[in-house]
C-alpha cells in the first residue's frame, strides 16, 4: 500500500445557489419584476431559477443571460455561476476564457468557491497559462475559509511537492482538516499518510480509523486498503532477522546476502528499527530483486509502478512483476494481470490477463475473480 489513491478534484468546478431570502420574494413574478427593473440579487435567483427548472421551464441560455447581468454588477454567485455555465457549455460554446475572467472577479472579492475554481483552471491549464505555483495560492485561500475540496488539493500539492516545496507535514494538515468534515478522499489519503509514516509518527490504529470511516461511505479503496491491512496482520511475513538487529542485517546485505538485503528494504520500507525511507527501501529490494528473491521482485515492481521511492517506469515495473509471477508469487498473478489490460509497460493483451487472473483466482482471489467476472460479461455483451 504505497500510493497516494486520490487525483487533483480539477474537473468540479462548484455551482452554488444564490443565498437571497424567499422573503424579499412573494413569487416567481415578483422576482422577474426585480430582476427587469435591474436588481443584480434578483437576476442572480432567477438566473439559478432557469439554470435548476426551479419553478420556470429550464433554460440555461436565459440562465447565463441573468447571470451575466448581475455579475456586470459584481455579484460573486452570478459571477460563479457564470463561470461554470462557460466552463461546461451549457447555455453558451464551452469558454475557458471566460469561465476564468468570472471565476476571478468573484474571487477577488474573497469569494472561497470562486478561489477554488480559479485554482483548478491554473492546476489543470484551462483558460490560462498551466501555473501550479499560482493554483497553490489560491487553493489556499479557498482552504482558508473552510472549502473540503481546496483543503484536500492543497494536501495533494504539498504531498506532491507541486507548485510548493513538498511537505509531508503540511500535507496532513490539510488532509486532517478536510477529513474531519467528512471528505471521504482526504479520509483515505490522511489514513495512508498514518500507515506510511509520512507527515506523521506511524500509527496503523489512526490509518485504520480514517480508511474505516471512508470505507463506510462505500469508497472501494479505503475497503481494499482495509481488506490489505487485515490479511498482513493475519498471516505476517516471516521475518529471516529480528527487527533489533539492524546492523547485523545491515552489514550481511551489504555483503550481498539476497535475504539480508529483502530484510533490510522490509526495515526502510516500514520504518521498523530505522527511519522510514522508501527510497533506500527501493536499493535494497532492487538488489534482492537482482538476486531472484521473489518477494522483493514484486515489491520493487509495485515501486516503480507507483513512482514509490524510484522513478515511475511501467516497462520496469512490468519486468519484475512477471518475473515474481513467473516464480509463482500469487499477488504477482493479479498484478501482471492488470499490466496487461490496461496495457501499463508492455502491450494490451486481454488474452494473457484472463490467464494470471485466472491463475490469482485459484489462490483465492477475489479480486482475480472479479476481474474475470467483468471480462465475461463484457465479452458476452452483443
Amino acid at each position: 500500500m504505497s500510493r497516494i489513491f486520490r487525483i487533483f478534484l480539477w474537473s468540479t468546478a462548484i455551482c452554488l445557489a444564490v443565498m437571497v431570502s424567499v422573503m424579499f420574494f412573494m413569487n416567481s413574478m415578483d422576482i422577474k419584476r426585480a430582476a427587469e427593473k435591474g436588481d443584480a440579487k434578483a437576476q442572480s435567483y432567477l438566473g439559478r431559477m432557469y439554470e435548476t427548472g426551479d419553478g420556470v421551464v429550464k433554460d440555461y441560455a436565459k440562465a447565463v443571460q441573468l447571470y451575466r447581468k448581475a455579475a456586470e454588477q459584481g455579484d460573486v454567485y452570478a459571477q460563479v455561476n457564470l463561470g461554470v455555465m462557460y466552463e461546461r457549455g451549457q447555455g453558451t460554446a464551452p469558454n475557458y476564457v471566460e469561465a476564468v475572467k468570472w471565476y476571478r472577479a468573484a474571487a477577488e472579492q474573497g469569494f472561497a468557491v470562486a478561489q477554488f475554481n480559479l485554482g483548478t483552471m491554473y492546476r489543470s491549464g484551462r483558460g490560462v497559462v498551466q501555473d501550479e505555483t499560482e493554483a497553490v495560492k489560491w487553493f489556499r485561500l479557498a482552504a482558508e475559509q473552510g472549502i473540503s475540496n481546496a483543503q484536500f488539493n492543497l494536501g495533494l500539492m504539498y504531498s506532491k511537492g507541486h507548485g510548493v516545496a513538498k511537505d509531508d507535514t503540511e500535507a496532513v494538515k490539510w488532509y486532517r482538516l478536510a477529513a474531519e468534515n467528512g471528505d471521504v478522499d482526504s479520509q483515505v489519503n490522511l489514513g495512508l499518510m498514518y500507515y506510511e509514516g509520512r507527515g506523521v509518527a506511524q500509527d496503523e490504529t489512526e490509518a485504520v480509523k480514517w480508511f474505516s470511516l471512508a470505507a463506510e461511505k462505500g469508497d472501494k479503496d479505503a475497503q481494499e486498503a482495509l481488506e490489505n491491512i487485515k490479511k498482513r496482520n493475519s498471516s505476517p511475513a516471516p521475518k529471516l532477522f529480528p527487527t533489533q538487529d539492524f546492523d547485523a542485517i545491515k552489514s550481511a546485505a551489504e555483503r550481498g546476502d539476497e535475504s539480508a538485503q529483502y530484510n533490510l528494504g522490509g526495515m526502510y520500507y516500514e520504518g521498523r528499527a530505522v527511519a522510514k525511507n522508501d527510497t533506500e527501501a527501493a536499493k535494497w529490494f532492487q538488489k534482492a530483486a537482482e538476486q531472484g528473491n521473489v518477494n522483493a521482485q514484486l515489491l520493487i515492481g509495485w515501486m516503480y509502478r507507483d513512482g514509490n521511492g524510484t522513478d515511475k517506469n511501467e516497462a520496469e515495473a512490468a519486468k519484475w512483476i512477471r518475473l515474481a509471477a513467473e516464480q509463482g508469487h500469487p499477488e504477482a498473478y493479479y498484478s501482471l494481470g492488470v499490466m496487461l489490460q490496461e496495457g501499463r509497460g508492455m502491450a494490451k493483451d486481454d488474452t494473457e490477463a484472463e490467464k494470471w487472473y485466472r491463475m490469482a483466482a485459484e489462490q483465492g482471489s477475489a479480486k482475480a475473480q472479479q476481474k474475470l467476472e467483468d471480462m465475461k460479461k463484457r465479452h458476452s455483451k452483443p
